[in-house]
């Protein structure tokens, strides 16, 4: 009889993971790293609006003594991000270098995490493959691979934005969600709940994360009404193993949510305060017109080309029009999602399936699509299926006995073939770009520091 593996209990021995394995994460952990910080003084030049006001509220937090739980300016930003930043100025002061540094470090973070999340989230995959184990244990390092050296990722740990905390959050609260699912513990789902509830405080396009829990729990459910795809058990039997666990995740995560929610409760307009205003729901819409079904059509088409032919358009975030892949992430990309739609009877795949097309929405459902910080929920799911189709490709080298070798051939690949490609269309391509120093008001950073010199100039005693 065919044995679901969200429901059957997995063995809790941790894998012993190979040292060659640690030393190549650590390699690129390490590449990330150097990609972030490198030249981080000069480059992006200047601070854009949206980064300087990031930067008057660390600072404040530092000198006013206040602590707010939603900063309601600039249409509304929440805080940990900001509270982050905010140990990094009273580290290195009020510089651009220390608002960037936040998001350079949550990024090169992420890898790591990225690692784990595949490691875990792909153990069916791992155990289907005891015979071969370093087949498996190339999987996580293809996936860490990729988000070290893209340009999407790369550009997001360089701008000051609370986007960047977003991936790395949501990957943990997904990772403890399955860990849970399948171990039936209830002190991993009750880390699930508390990085859910963290990721609340990260970036609005987290508000979605829960109902990709809901609608993977809503769907394992009503398989097992029908029947489907090999499920064994009843939604009475699978509330009756899954029940305390969910119920524990939605206590803790209620728990540390409460005071943002108190929050929203108390200023309701903060619940709507950016959204609204991008919304392709609205009745009018500079640049957009139509049904709000041509105006999804349209999204959906804009979106599905960033990770092809056509990204973002907007300097600020992208070199315009420059794909979120090199052509070696788009096949692997293409690749994990075909796979992805062939074993849709493993709950893994739908759970990572459902994260993905959810975590799209913020996009999909908005203005100026495709928008790379509104696409940042999509990164942890993107790696996953760049895993998938990893898995493909070293498929077909194992059955010529080729699979450890093609594990490392595949690596060094995405890093020569894409760590190039990204180093050059963002420290050359996009560095050089005319306007970049206006897009990030760099004329009145540099007035603001003749300004500030001046100032201290004629400080008694200076």
């Amino acid at each position: 009889m065919s044995i679901d593996t969200s429901l059957a209990k997995t063995d809790e021995r941790p894998k012993k993971v190979p040292r060659w394995s640690l030393a190549l994460l650590l390699s690129l952990t390490l590449l990330a790293a150097s990609l972030r910080f490198w030249n981080l003084h000069n480059l992006p030049p200047g601070l854009s609006y949206d980064e300087s006001f990031n930067g008057v509220d660390a600072r404040s937090l530092l000198t006013d003594g206040k602590y707010p739980l939603f900063f309601s300016g600039n249409n509304g930003r929440e805080p940990l991000y900001i509270y982050l930043q905010a140990l990094s100025v009273a580290f290195f002061g009020p510089t651009a270098y220390a608002l960037r540094f936040t998001s350079a470090l949550i990024g090169t973070l992420t890898i790591p995490l990225v690692y784990w999340l595949v490691s875990t989230l792909l153990q069916p995959a791992t155990q289907a493959n005891k015979e071969r184990p370093s087949f498996s244990a190339w999987l996580p390092l293809l996936a860490a691979a990729g988000v070290a050296v893209g340009l999407w990722p790369l550009s997001l740990s360089r701008l000051g934005f609370r986007a960047v905390l977003l991936p790395p959050l949501s990957a943990l609260a997904m990772l403890y969600f399955w860990k849970g699912w399948t171990q039936h513990r209830g002190r991993d789902f009750g880390w699930a709940g508390f990085w859910l509830a963290a990721s609340l405080y990260s970036y609005t396009a987290a508000r979605l994360l829960p109902l990709v829990i809901l609608l993977f729990v809503l769907m394992e459910g009503m398989l097992g009404l029908g029947q489907r795809w090999g499920h064994p058990c009843s939604p009475g039997e699978l509330w009756r193993r899954q029940g305390r666990g969910l119920l524990w995740l939605l206590l803790v995560a209620a728990i540390c949510a409460l005071p943002l929610l108190y929050t929203f409760y108390q200023h309701p307009r903060f619940v709507a305060a950016r959204t609204a205003d991008v919304s392709i729901f609205s009745p009018e819409l500079e640049g957009m017109s139509g049904t709000v079904a041509a105006r999804v059509w349209t999204n959906l088409v804009a979106t599905a080309r960033a990770f092809y032919d056509r990204g973002d358009p907007n300097l600020h975030h992208n070199l315009p029009g420059q794909p979120l892949h090199d052509p070696l992430l788009a096949l692997l990309f293409s690749l994990g999602c075909l796979v992805a739609l062939f074993r849709l009877r493993q709950p893994h795949i739908r759970l990572i399936v459902l994260w993905f097309l959810v975590m799209a929405l913020p996009t999909l459902l908005s203005t100026q699509a495709p928008h790379s910080l509104r696409l940042a929920g999509v990164l942890p799911p993107l790696a996953l299926l760049y895993a998938l189709g990893g898995e493909a490709l070293l498929g077909l080298c194992a059955r010529r006995n080729l699979h450890a070798a093609g594990g490392g051939i595949l690596l060094l690949l995405i890093l020569a073939l894409g760590g190039g490609w990204t180093g050059y269309a963002y420290f050359v391509r996009w560095a050089a770009a005319p306007g970049l120093g206006a897009t990030f008001d760099l004329d009145k950073q540099l007035g603001a520091e003749v300004t500030a010199a001046k100032v201290a100039a004629l400080q008694p005693g200076a």
